[in-house]
């Protein structure tokens, strides 16, 4: 079972709740949660990789991702404003790899909470 850890402010608007809801769906593989809150037309963006567009593109990332087994995710910051949020911190595999990770969506409209882009980075640590 995959610990998360996050930041108590992390949870105080109802977006930074769905971002650290949506970093926990990642973390312990509940994709369809994600894909629910995702816009049809989402582009996903991953640092050094070609942008998924669409849901089914995203899913088949989100699959891939299921496979390698985390131990635990540390969520440092949630910040949102406006259409806009981000969110950073650690992500631990079980075989003891660890990357350090930002992410940065934008919201599909101001009172849409579906997320309809996400540029993220990660380093390994």
């Amino acid at each position: 079972m995959t610990r998360i850890v996050c930041a108590e402010d992390c949870g105080n608007s109802p977006r930074r709740l769905l971002l650290k809801k949506l970093l926990t769906a990642l973390a312990k593989g509940d994709n369809a949660f994600i894909l629910r809150n995702l816009s049809d037309d989402i582009i996903w963006e991953r640092a050094g990789d070609a942008p998924l567009r669409g849901k089914g593109d995203v899913a088949r990332m989100l699959d891939q991702f299921k496979r390698e087994a985390k131990a635990e995710m540390v969520i440092d910051n949630i910040v949102t404003h406006g259409p806009s949020g981000a969110a950073n911190g650690r992500l631990t595999l079980t075989n003891g790899q660890t990357y350090a990770f930002s992410h940065f969506y934008r919201f599909s409209g101001a009172r849409d909470t579906r997320i309809k882009q996400v540029t993220a980075y990660s380093i390994r640590t």
